[in-house]
């Protein structure tokens, strides 16, 4: 398999040595999805009924009774119609189908999703086992990771009083905003990677291994990184602060990036998904066990492509991909296919979802075209 090696640092740009020790670690729950058409529900041979008498048909027709409650809460809130049902190998790829409407609907009207969000509800994850009365929800980003630098915004504050804590504010805006719908990566998690690779480092090391720890592993040290990223929690503004700060921003493009960037921040706390049973949970897990790999980030964010939070972007997105592992959506939630509350809230998170991923889009677009006016 050939290996690939791609790199968020611009071509010239100092590269951060960072090298792999085989490792076995228990990947963190969530994220990343596979291709569609492994994880939609393989086609039988029954045709589906009418939308019209859509209670009677979808309980007398064989195999749909787990789609029946969730079919009933669809058709009540006006997203489950002919067109869902018309074509469908499976009444569970109906629903599959009218969820992933709410995602095309919205992308149409709002703006271009530049994540390729992908969404399914399935009964069984890839080629496991169905589980018996009980469907996933699963959501994820095909896309490639989403870089935003920040060094053109904070060198447009140049004089600002507020510089810093504006500057850390954005950061964790839109930091905690990508953690709600993708895998955000940040000054967290390259430190957690840091970390772990320097413990890596210092057992082999013990072990009679020529490894040269401060060579490799300082050479990325996340201690690098600049203040207001790395104490972005302790420097950002607080509620009563924010009207004078944003105010201080004389750049009315500039300003109106910064009042997105709150409220997509706001708005995306809103979001609300069900937790999972304890039964649930462990279905989860079992179904689950084959991803072996760590969700592929959907976002990074740093201050510029040249600190160590990019350079341990690009190895954790090179070590996944060329692993051959596959690797976890972002988002899975197994639930009881008669628990319509579960799939309600679910029903009702997804708009948000899907509006927080789109304002997301506009703020990558924001990033870029500013870092394409530097011309650095």
């Amino acid at each position: 398999m050939p290996i690939r090696k791609k790199s968020l640092r611009r071509s010239g740009a100092r590269a951060h040595r960072v090298y792999r020790l085989s490792r076995s670690r228990e990947p963190r729950a969530r994220r990343k999805l596979g291709t569609s058409h492994h994880l939609i529900a393989p086609a039988h041979t029954l045709t589906l009924p009418s939308l019209e008498g859509v209670k009677s048909s979808f309980e007398s027709s064989h195999g749909f009774e787990a789609a029946v409650p969730p079919a009933r809460v669809l058709v009540r809130k006006g997203l489950l119609s002919q067109k869902h049902l018309t074509g469908s190998g499976s009444a569970v790829a109906a629903l599959d189908k009218a969820l992933s409407d709410i995602v095309g609907n919205q992308s149409a009207s709002a703006g271009k999703d530049a994540f390729d969000v992908e969404i399914h509800l399935i009964d069984r994850l890839e080629d496991r086992e169905q589980s018996d009365g009980c469907l996933f929800f699963v959501w994820g980003n095909a896309a490639e990771p989403r870089y935003m630098p920040l060094r053109p915004v904070f060198e447009q504050l140049a004089g600002n009083p507020f510089q810093e804590r504006l500057m850390a504010s954005l950061y964790y805006w839109l930091y905690r905003t990508s953690c709600r719908v993708f895998f955000g990566f940040g000054f967290d998690d390259a430190q957690s990677l840091y970390d772990w690779r320097k413990q890596m480092y210092m057992q082999a090391r013990e072990e009679g291994e020529d490894v040269d720890l401060e060579g490799e592993v300082e050479f990325a040290d996340p201690s690098t990184v600049v203040n207001y990223i790395r104490n972005s929690k302790k420097l950002r503004l607080k509620k009563s602060e924010l009207d004078e700060a944003l105010s201080s921003i004389t750049q009315p493009q500039l300003k109106d990036a910064f009042t997105k960037a709150h409220r997509m921040f706001v708005f995306s706390r809103a979001i609300r998904l069900p937790d999972m049973t304890a039964e649930c949970e462990e279905i989860l897990h079992h179904s689950a066990y084959h991803m072996e790999g760590d969700p592929m980030p959907g976002v990074g964010i740093s201050h510029w492509r040249d600190d160590a939070i990019v350079a341990w972007l690009d190895e954790y997105y090179n070590d996944q991909f060329n692993s051959g592992v596959n690797c976890r959506p972002p988002i899975m939630t197994c639930f009881r296919a008669d628990d319509s509350k579960r799939f309600s809230q679910i029903v009702a998170a997804l708009p948000k979802m899907v509006h927080t991923a789109l304002e997301l889009s506009e703020w990558f677009r924001i990033a870029e075209r500013m870092e394409h006016a530097t011309h650095y």
